[in-house]
């Protein structure tokens, strides 16, 4: 009897870890969909390549999180690393990035903002990263074809990325943007 209750607690206090850690996961998507649908930066980029506005602009999220490297912020983040409070983050993340690869598992991104149908006609695609200790990336691609990989759909084509820094309660710290050309 005293095992059926020892285990019972153990489940128990597992499923509430999973469900927070699922919840925080859910949080940071959420935030960081809204951050990117009313940025300055996408509005800009729907005008400049797209010539349309922000309303305009149709955007699909991807299915799942694909696997996005840090190195496109490379310049930002060494600035970023002379500053005490991302200098561990910043650390931590680049020294796991190849193991971050290699155990890459992608997540059902639409599943877990839990999205209706999504319209097929979107000139936009957004994918996401499997969110990572305090981070997550985004990014934002032209010309998207829902039947096309991130793989394939970042050959010569542009984008936004997005790396959101949260704090310990999951709010946005900071967000680095930058406008990438891919040949």
């Amino acid at each position: 009897m005293r095992w059926i209750v020892i285990v019972g607690i153990i489940f128990l206090i597992w499923n509430t870890n999973m469900t927070n850690s699922n919840h925080g996961i859910t949080k940071k998507y959420e935030i960081a969909y809204s951050y990117i649908k009313g940025s300055t930066i996408a509005d800009k980029f729907c005008r400049d390549y797209l010539q349309l506005s922000l309303e305009d602009c149709r955007i699909a999220i991807a299915d799942s999180s694909v696997f996005m490297e840090y190195s496109v912020f490379t310049s930002e983040l060494i600035k970023m690393y002379e500053d005490k409070t991302y200098k561990e983050v910043i650390e931590y993340n680049f020294q796991r990035d190849r193991d971050r690869k290699l155990k890459f598992e992608p997540l059902s991104v639409k599943e877990i903002l839990n999205l209706p149908q999504q319209d097929i006609e979107a000139n936009l695609g957004l994918f996401f990263s499997v969110p990572y200790e305090r981070t997550l990336m985004a990014e934002l691609l032209a010309s998207y074809d829902p039947g096309k990989s991130f793989h394939e759909l970042t050959q010569f084509n542009i984008g936004v990325v997005f790396l959101f820094f949260f704090d310990n309660d999951g709010n946005i710290k900071k967000v680095l943007e930058k406008v990438v050309h891919y040949n």
